[in-house]
Order: C-alpha cells, then structure tokens, then sequence
C-alpha cells in the first residue's frame, strides 16, 4: 500500500528537483558538485532562509505554546536547515565560471534552501489546501508550478557566465 503513494511521491519529487537544479549539473559537467569556497555574500544570504523560517513559525504557531523550549527547537531547526541549505548551495555554485555576489546570494540563500523546501514539502502545501478546502488544490498547484518555474528561471540566470565588455562572455575567451 506504501509504493500506492511513496513512488509518485519520490517521481514528482524528483522532477520538480531535476527542475530547478538542472542548470547547474550542466554547467561544468566535468567537475560537477564539487563545493565551492565560502565567501561573505554566502554568509549574508543565510539570513534569508532563516528569517523565512521564522516568521514561518510565528505565523503557523498560535501564541499559547511559545515557551522557551519550543524557540529554541524552532531556532535550532532554522539554523539547521540554513546550514544544510549552505552546504548544498556551496556544492552548487560553479567554479569553472566566475559567479558574482549577487548571483552566489542567489545561489545559497533562494535556490537552493526554497529548491529544497519545495522538494520536500509540495506534498504538505496540497495537503493543508484541501484540509482547508478543495477549492484551494488548483490554485496550489499553480502556485507550486509558478514557484517551481520561478526557482529554474533563477537557476538559469545563476548558471550564465558574466558577460565582459562588448558582449563576449567568458566562455568564449580561449586561454
């Protein structure tokens, strides 16, 4: 009975990964995830996911069960989760191609902890919208495509090399 579910799960799952991550498996396929060095604008964009998160948090718990045992399982997991999306936001990040700071913020602070997330929860956002009502499953299913088609449009902008003067891109500079 498990497979009646898990499978699809998995399926799905694993296109809407192939998806958003795609770009980047394709840019140096030579030396693909291989972990890129950290820098300040990966540091910086960590506040992203993590503010997300909490307010996240605040916003789905009611104001009864907020004691100090649960802020510090709820900052615990938001720091957790940073980390991980760090870690595979660095193993994403092209090092044959110079990527600029605003791109590696992107990178480690957008795509990769909402590509993630997205991965992981598209089943328990469709849930919640027929628990609260089956009106909602169509628009949440275009919501989690829009998002999804969002991620791999900033993906592909990530993975484009940086353009010098005259509309020559690094990748056509021989040696």
């Amino acid at each position: 009975m498990l497979e009646i579910f898990a499978l699809p799960y998995f399926a799905v799952s694993g296109v809407i990964g192939w998806f958003i991550f795609a770009p980047f498996f394709r840019v140096d396929s030579s030396e693909s995830l291989s972990r890129g060095s950290i820098t300040i604008s990966d540091l910086l964009a960590i506040a992203i996911p993590v503010s997300v998160l909490f307010s996240a948090a605040s916003w789905m718990m009611p104001g009864s069960i907020v004691s100090p045992w649960v802020q510090a399982i709820v900052i615990a997991s938001a720091f957790g989760f940073a980390a991980t999306a760090l870690t595979a936001g660095l193993f994403l990040v092209p090092k044959t191609v110079e990527v600029t700071s605003l791109k590696r913020m992107t990178i480690v602070g957008i795509v990769a902890p909402f590509g993630i997330l997205l991965m992981v929860g598209w089943i328990g956002f469709l849930i919640w919208a027929c628990v609260v009502s089956i009106v909602y499953l169509a628009p949440s299913m275009i919501a989690i495509a829009a998002v999804t088609a969002g991620l791999r449009g900033l993906s592909r902008w990530a993975c484009q090399p940086k353009r010098l003067s005259g509309g020559v891109s690094l990748s056509d500079v021989d040696g």
